[in-house]
């Protein structure tokens, strides 16, 4: 028993091999740690970098709509003097083009809002829409018998 315990002892090197262990579990432990925290911080990124965006894009939302206001009423004031022989149709042709601008403008800054918040909301943990979906499956429970 004795010669077991010393020979026990000498393969592990005299308790060093047990310390050498120990270090390498704790050197695994900091390092999958650290991995953790670099994820964590990827995740707070994402989470702040679509928040960012998301307050950017609403923040223009207003003054696209304010634009937008501003070519119809432009067109409307055009049209007006056209009808009045005062103005000329080239000028109107030209609010119509800013219009259309102001318009597309308009719309992109709602599908990027729209885009950023759907960021947002799945950089905080929530699945995309088709995740969610599950298929409708027909209920097999017992069938009643035809009359």
């Amino acid at each position: 028993m004795d010669l077991d315990a010393v020979a026990y002892w000498s393969l592990r090197n005299i308790g060093v091999g047990n310390k050498a262990m120990i270090r390498a579990a704790d050197a695994r432990w900091r390092e999958a740690d650290l991995a953790l925290l670099d994820m964590l911080n990827r995740v707070r990124q994402e989470v702040v970098d679509a928040q960012i965006r998301t307050h950017a894009y609403y923040s223009q939302i207003n003054v696209r709509e304010i634009a937008v206001r501003t070519g119809l009423k432009a067109k409307r004031e055009d049209m007006l003097r056209i009808r009045n022989q005062q103005g000329l149709p080239i000028e109107t042709l030209d609010s119509l083009r800013l219009l259309r601008q102001a318009r597309q403008e308009y719309i992109k800054t709602i599908v990027e809002y729209n885009r950023a918040h759907f960021e947002l909301y799945t950089a905080l943990g929530n699945p995309p829409a088709d995740m969610l979906v599950r298929l409708a499956v027909p209920d097999q429970g017992p069938r009643l018998p035809s009359p």
